[in-house]
């Protein structure tokens, strides 16, 4: 799944830190699942497009009471089986989740927490996959995490090149204001799109051509 990554979301030109992936496991209880090692040590701990972080995974010590389809569920606190161990946050106030299940860390799936409405949704796939889903078509992609670019413009930066840049004063991010002003523009002179004004005749409004 991560060479599938690659081919779409270039890794950081820099080598990402080696990861003691041995006394994590010492520290967390079980293995991680394989795909988020095979990640992190192509890509870093880091972020995509500034808006999903990908950070060192945390566990909870207590019971966790969330919202989910099927109703209200009560998690147990980490390294129980069904307990949840937080791999990554966004920008949109969401925490990114596995939950433990079975034997294998490999079938663990990922669960979504929208931390400040205590809601989650589980996702039957690994951290990678989500990663890739996110940078495909977005009305297919499994959260709704607005302003990730997706593939090709979708960028991902490990925490020291960030730093770096943010050191010297630069925006890592900047290239998505290019992109979204681009994407506006290109929609703007769109044939599909008549300009219209509104009642103040000073702030355009669009609407579909239809016929």
């Amino acid at each position: 799944m991560v060479i599938r990554l690659t081919e779409l979301l270039p890794p950081p030109r820099t080598a990402p830190y080696p990861q003691p992936w041995r006394q994590t496991h010492l520290a967390l209880g079980p293995e991680l699942p394989g795909d988020f090692r095979d990640f992190v040590d192509t890509y870093g701990y880091g972020s995509l497009d500034g808006l999903i972080g990908v950070r060192a995974p945390a566990g909870g010590g207590e019971e966790t009471e969330l919202r989910t389809f099927h109703g209200s569920e009560r998690f147990a606190p980490w390294p129980a089986e069904g307990s949840l161990l937080r791999w990554g946050t966004t920008q949109s106030g969401h925490d990114l989740h596995w939950r433990r299940t079975g034997e294998s860390p490999d079938a663990w799936p990922v669960v979504v927490v929208g931390h400040r409405s205590g809601s989650a949704s589980e996702l039957p796939y690994g951290m990678a996959e989500f990663v890739l889903r996110m940078l495909g078509d977005p009305a297919d992609r499994p959260a709704d995490i607005p302003g990730v670019a997706g593939h090709p413009h979708s960028r991902y930066l490990d925490t020291r090149t960030e730093e770096e840049l943010d050191d010297a004063g630069e925006d890592p991010w900047e290239y998505l204001d290019d992109h979204w002003d681009a994407m506006e523009h290109a929609r703007a002179e769109s044939p599909a799109v008549t300009w219209i004004h509104g009642p103040d005749a000073t702030v355009p409004t669009t609407r579909p051509c239809r016929g």
